[in-house]
């Protein structure tokens, strides 16, 4: 792959493939750009030594298809999550998005995707308009939240908890869900209440009971609740990367079940890391105007 990226990697080889993608009928729909929010998913598609080069310059990482006759390009940059959000680097973040517009044009693609907190933080200092990736991820979660209900034998009268209720997605999540799920809907969120400890009180009317606990917060955030949770509780996790072996072991020992949400089926070469094998992340995804068939759907139990 690393030979490849640089054969076809440049502006030349990014001309060719627009070319053959304006032949074929425009069936290359995404540039999707992926970061290392864990080590382990840096050195999972490259060599260590490689990733120097990506810090700050888009490298071709593969290819995927979410779906019969359509396709995206994978890119990716080995900054890590604080580096690409941090003030000082604002220009450099501005320049790999610039850089995967370009991408995107001369390749014929119809839209940029990216992972992560990319497009909150992007949005939060207004330095990106586009709301795609947060469309298409809740409308996704919401129906992974049917999907797991259905799965676990919840019933109506069993409360959701949506753990990130404020956030980017988590709101649009949340909003979707008191439209159209039935169940009591409590929505957590520290960003409005710094100190966990004070949101403990809406666990309590329903402590011992079954429900359900969305997870669409920030990686670590869920520990913070852990220890005030029961065995009843069915946790789903939408949060990148996935919750450690040592958090799920935890969970185990609660007699909590922990799904992960990693996308829908598709192909990709190579496979996204972890658990996100044979999915195609939520966030890669062009937008579409129908639901997914529930079996589309990747939810992996990720209990030890």
């Amino acid at each position: 792959m690393i030979l490849l990226s640089e054969l076809i990697g440049n502006d030349i080889g990014f001309l060719l493939l627009g070319a053959v993608n304006r032949v074929s009928g425009r069936r290359l729909g995404t540039v999707f750009l992926v970061y290392p929010a864990h080590p382990k998913y840096a050195t999972a598609v490259t060599f260590a030594w490689y990733t120097a080069r990506g810090r700050w310059q888009p490298r071709f990482i593969g290819i995927y298809a979410p779906a019969p006759g359509q396709w995206g390009l994978v890119f990716a940059v080995s900054s890590s999550e604080q580096a690409l959000t941090a003030a000082d680097n604002e220009s450099r973040l501005l320049a790999v998005l610039a850089r995967l517009e370009r991408i995107k044009d001369r390749v014929g693609a119809k839209s940029v995707a990216l992972s992560g907190i990319l497009p909150s933080h992007l949005r939060a200092h207004n330095l990106r308009q586009s709301d795609q990736e947060r469309e298409q991820t809740a409308a996704i979660v919401e129906q992974a939240v049917f999907a797991t209900l259905a799965r676990v034998g919840l019933e109506a009268e069993h409360p959701v908890f949506v753990l990130g209720s404020a956030g980017y997605i988590g709101s649009r999540v949340f909003d979707l869900l008191q439209q159209r799920c039935p169940n009591p809907m409590i929505g957590l969120d520290t960003r409005n209440n710094p100190d966990h400890a004070q949101l403990l009180h809406l666990l309590e009317p329903h402590r011992d009971r079954p429900a359900l606990l969305v997870n669409i917060s920030r990686h670590h955030v869920l520990e913070l609740f852990i220890p005030s949770l029961w065995p009843q509780v069915t946790i789903l996790n939408e949060v990148f990367p996935e919750a450690d072996r040592a958090t799920r072991n935890r969970l185990q020992e609660l007699g909590i079940d922990y799904f992960h949400l990693a996308g829908i089926r598709g192909f990709a070469l190579p496979k996204f890391a972890g658990p996100y094998g044979g999915a195609i992340p939520c966030c890669a995804l062009s937008l579409r105007g129908s639901e997914l068939p529930d079996d589309s759907l990747v939810i992996r139990h990720l209990n030890p």
